[in-house]
C-alpha cells in the first residue's frame, strides 16, 4: 500500500503542474456545449499529431463523478448492484514550441454479489483468472496517468511521445479474501510531418505490465474444505475451470503482459472542413505463471500463453455544420494451454460504428441532431469444454442535443438518445455432459441473453456557471435498458437474469 500511496502523490503533483497557470477555460466551455465538439476533443488527446493540430493552446479541468448500475439484464459476472466514484483532472499547456497534455484519474468501484470474476476487467478476453461460486462483495481501486507531448525538430517535422501508466488493487471482502495487484507502463513515440493543409504521423507502441493474483482464506474452515464448496476459488480458463479447487501451490498466479504495435494518423483540410484518419495495430502477449502463497514462486510453473491481435481504424470529417465519424475494430485472440497441450480458447470480435451529427443555431442557441448505426460480431470457442458462442447484433439510434440557456454567465444543455439493438445471428453449442458450475452460472445465462433485442434510452442535463476565478459544470445523466421478453433459446429461458437495467451518473466539474 505504501507503493500505491507514493505513486499517488507523484501523480497528483504532476497533475497540479499541468493545471497551474491554465486559467483560460473558454475553449473547454465551448467544447462542453456541443456533442460533436466533445467527440473531437477526445480524439485530440489520442495522438501527438491531433494534439499538435488542435487550436487549443491552454486549458484545464477536473471532474468528480458518482455512478450507479443495477438491474437484471446484465452479464452473469457483473454485480447485482454496482457503484463507482471517480476523479479525473487533465489539461493542455503550450510552452514555447512544446505542447503538452496530461491527465490523472482515480477510480473506486464496488460490486455487490459478484461471482467467478476476480479479474481486472470483465470485458477483458484474457482466459485465465480466479473466481468463486460464492456471490461476494468486490472492490476495485485504479489509478491512471497519461501524458502526451509534441516538439518541432526541424521545419515541418515534429516528434511526439505518449506515456500511459496504470496501477491498482482489487479484492473481495468475503471469504476467500483474494487480492489482485496490477500495473502497466506503455510508451508511444511518434514522428510527425506537418504542413499547413496536411499532416501525417507514424507511431510505435511498446509496453509491459503485470497482474498478480493472491488467494488466501481468513478462516481455516474454508481451506479447500468440501463442506464449503461455494467459497473455493477456481482457476478459470476460457469457458471452463482447469482446477476444481486450489491447493497450496496455486495460491499466487501472475499474468505477464507485453504490448507491441504501430499506428498511422493523418489530418487534411478538405471541402471546407477537416478530415482525420487513423489506422493502428496492437499485439498483446501474455504468459501465465503460478506459485505458492509465500510469493516466492517456489513451485513456479507456466500454465499457458495468450496472444491478442487488435486492429483499429477511424475516419472523421467535420465542418461548421456536420460531423461524421466511422470507426472499425477487430480483435483475434488465441490461447495455448500447456496443461492441455494445445490451443484451447479462441476469441474473436469485430465491430463498426457510424454517427452523423448536424449542428445548427435555433434561437441563437445550438441544436444538434444525430444518427447512430452499429454492428458487432463476437465469437468464443472453448475446445476443452466443447463450447461455441457466436453472436451478432446491429443497432440503430437517434440523438438530439439542445441549448436552453447561453449567456455570459450561464449555460444549460440537454441531450437525448434512443436506440434499438437487434440480434440477427446466433450459433451456440455446448456439451450437456460437460456442465460445470461455471458453465451453468456464467455461460448459459449470458447465452440466454444473446437472442434478446433491447432498447436503450439516454437522457442528460448539464448546467454551467461562469465565476470570476473558476467555471463550474454540474451534470445528471441516466440510461435505461428494456429487453424483449420473447425469442430466447427455448432450453435456456430459465437462465435469463432479467429484462431491465439502469445506469446513472452525477458529476461536478471545475474549469480553471
Amino acid at each position: 500500500m505504501r507503493f500505491i500511496n507514493s505513486n499517488l502523490y507523484f501523480m497528483l503533483i504532476l497533475c497540479l503542474a499541468f493545471s497551474a497557470g491554465a486559467q483560460d477555460s473558454v475553449s473547454v466551455w465551448e467544447i462542453k456545449r456541443s456533442i460533436a465538439a466533445q467527440q473531437d476533443y477526445e480524439l485530440t488527446t489520442s495522438s501527438g499529431l491531433f494534439l499538435l493540430q488542435s487550436p487549443i493552446k491552454r486549458t484545464s479541468f477536473s471532474i468528480l463523478t458518482y455512478e450507479g448500475f443495477g438491474g437484471g439484464f446484465k452479464a452473469a459476472q457483473e454485480g447485482r448492484k454496482n457503484s463507482r466514484v471517480s476523479f479525473e483532472s487533465e489539461g493542455i499547456r503550450t510552452i514555447k514550441k512544446l505542447k503538452l497534455w496530461g491527465s490523472f484519474s482515480y477510480q473506486f468501484e464496488q460490486n455487490d454479489s459478484i461471482r467467478f470474476s476476480h479479474r481486472l476487467n470483465n470485458a477483458d478476453p484474457a482466459p485465465f483468472y480466479y473466481g468463486s461460486q460464492k456471490a461476494v462483495h468486490y472492490s476495485r481501486t485504479d489509478y491512471q496517468i497519461k501524458t502526451l507531448a509534441t516538439l518541432p525538430i526541424v521545419a515541418g517535422i515534429s516528434a511526439g511521445l505518449g506515456l500511459d501508466y496504470g496501477m491498482g488493487d482489487h479484492y473481495s471482502t468475503n471469504d476467500p479474501r483474494a487480492a489482485l495487484k496490477h500495473f502497466r507502463l506503455i510508451a508511444k513515440p511518434e514522428l510527425i510531418y506537418n504542413k499547413a493543409e496536411f499532416a501525417i504521423g507514424l507511431n510505435g507502441t511498446y509496453g509491459y505490465g503485470q497482474n498478480e493474483y493472491q488467494v488466501d482464506y481468513r478462516n481455516k474452515e474454508y481451506y479447500e474444505s468440501a463442506s464449503y464448496p461455494e467459497y473455493l476459488n477456481y482457476l478459470v480458463n476460457g469457458y471452463g475451470m482447469i482446477r476444481d479447487a486450489l491447493d497450496f501451490s496455486d495460491r499466487v498466479f501472475v499474468i505477464n503482459r507485453k504490448w507491441k504495435g504501430a499506428g498511422l494518423q493523418s489530418q487534411a483540410q478538405l471541402f471546407g472542413g477537416t478530415l482525420k484518419a487513423s489506422l493502428a495495430y496492437l499485439l498483446r502477449e501474455e504468459d501465465f505463471e503460478r506459485g505458492n502463497s509465500s510469493g516466492k514462486y517456489a513451485s513456479r510453473e507456466n500454465y499457458g500463453t495468450f496472444d491478442l491481435h487488435k486492429w483499429d481504424a477511424m475516419l472523421k470529417y467535420n465542418n461548421d455544420s456536420w460531423a461524421a465519424t466511422l470507426t472499425w475494430q477487430k480483435q483475434e485472440g488465441k490461447e495455448y494451454n500447456i496443461r492441455l497441450g494445445g490451443n484451447n480458447y479462441l476469441y474473436h470480435t469485430e465491430k463498426a460504428d457510424f454517427n452523423l451529427i448536424n449542428t445548427r443555431m435555433l434561437q441563437q442557441k445550438k441544436f444538434e441532431l444525430g444518427l447512430l448505426l452499429s454492428v458487432k460480431n463476437e465469437n468464443q470457442v472453448d475446445g476443452n469444454y466443447e463450447i461455441k458462442r457466436d453472436r451478432s447484433m446491429a443497432g440503430l439510434g437517434v440523438m438530439a442535443g439542445r441549448e436552453w440557456i447561453n449567456n455570459s454567465l450561464n449555460n444549460l444543455t440537454t441531450k437525448f438518445s434512443l436506440a434499438y439493438h437487434v440480434p440477427f445471428q446466433l450459433d451456440f453449442r455446448y456439451n450437456p455432459e460437460k456442465l460445470t458450475s461455471f458453465i451453468t452460472q456464467v455461460v448459459l445465462p449470458d447465452a440466454a441473453m444473446d437472442k434478446q433485442g433491447y432498447t436503450t434510452l439516454n437522457a442528460a442535463a448539464f448546467y454551467r456557471r461562469k465565476a470570476k476565478a473558476f467555471n463550474w459544470q454540474f451534470g445528471l445523466e441516466g440510461e435505461y435498458l428494456q429487453a424483449e421478453k420473447a425469442s430466447a433459446i427455448s432450453e435456456l429461458t430459465k437462465y435469463l437474469p432479467g429484462h431491465q437495467a439502469y445506469h446513472f451518473r452525477l458529476s461536478a466539474a471545475l474549469f480553471f
